[in-house]
Order: C-alpha cells, then structure tokens, then sequence
C-alpha cells in the first residue's frame, strides 16, 4: 500500500511538472492561476512575471532600453531552457509509461523520478533568475505600479483559518 502511494506521489509530481514545463517560458507560474503561480506569498510576490511586465509596458512607464533588456533576457532564458523542456516532456513520458505497466520497477522509477525532479529544479532556478533580472531592470515606482496592477483574487476556501489539510 506505502508503494502504491509513493507511486501515486510521483505521479502527481510528473504530471504537474509536465504542464508546468510547456513550450517556450509559458507555465502555471507566469500567471495568477494554477498551483505553481508565483503571486502568492513568499517570494513570488516581490517578484514579476516578465509577460505580465510587457503586458503593462505602457502603464508603468518601460523605456526602450528597459523593453530591449527583458526581451533579451527572455531569448536568452528561452534558448538555454528548449532542451531542458523537451528533456522533461521526454522523462515525464518515460515515466509514465513505467507507472502504467501492470508491475512497476520500482528502482527504475524512481531513478527516473529523480532525473525528472532534477531537469525541474533547473527549469525553476531559471525561470527565478529571468524574473530577478526583468525586477532589476524596473524602476521602484514601475515596481509599485505592477504591484497594484496584480490581479486580486478572494481567499480560497481551503486557505481559510482553521481549515486542515485531509493528508
């Protein structure tokens, strides 16, 4: 039974890495929607999600020096992440194809489990990296403008005082 939930654990993880790993720089966490979004708490919301600054480029005042900088640094994020997405795509496949077969090889899937974390921990500090330089290039008060252009969304119900997690 602990085997069939650590299974059903990965699975979860490879099946949320391969939504969040999709073409380009595209993913759950360059917008205010999905489980990986980093708008939230923590250190998401000192950060900016460098389509959501161009989406506002007028409305916060970006130069042109400013515009030229982010879009470099978001083809230069773009080239150096395409081979680590596919490579996630393909891991996540491979794994899947593992977890569908009637007995799993256990060591061979976690194996793979592990490579897939790794490739994901790499496409993560980027995406990071890209948004701690698009910040670097804002103004404070084009800081402050985004802020207050962030979309703000009711508390979820599960994220109401007194209410557990089911785990």
């Amino acid at each position: 039974m602990k085997r069939l939930f650590a299974i059903a654990l990965i699975l979860a993880a490879v099946t949320g890495a391969a939504g969040a790993a999709g073409p380009g720089l595209r993913g759950p966490h360059h917008g205010p929607d999905g489980p990986g979004h980093l708008w939230g708490g923590g250190f998401g919301a000192s950060l900016f999600p460098p389509d959501f600054v161009l989406a506002n480029q007028s409305k916060i005042g970006l130069t042109d020096e400013q515009i030229l900088a982010i879009t470099k640094e978001i083809g230069v994020t773009h080239d150096k992440m395409g081979p680590v997405h596919e490579d996630l795509k393909n891991l996540s496949d491979q794994l899947r194809t593992l977890l569908d077969a009637p007995q799993v090889d256990e060591k061979a899937a976690l194996a793979l489990a592990s490579q897939l974390m790794d490739l994901e921990k790499q496409a993560k500090t980027a995406h990071i990296r890209l948004m701690i330089r698009v910040k670097n290039e804002l103004t404070a008060e084009q800081q402050d403008k985004l802020r207050d252009l962030r979309p703000q969304h009711p508390p979820r119900p599960d994220d109401s005082p007194g209410s557990g997690s089911s785990f």
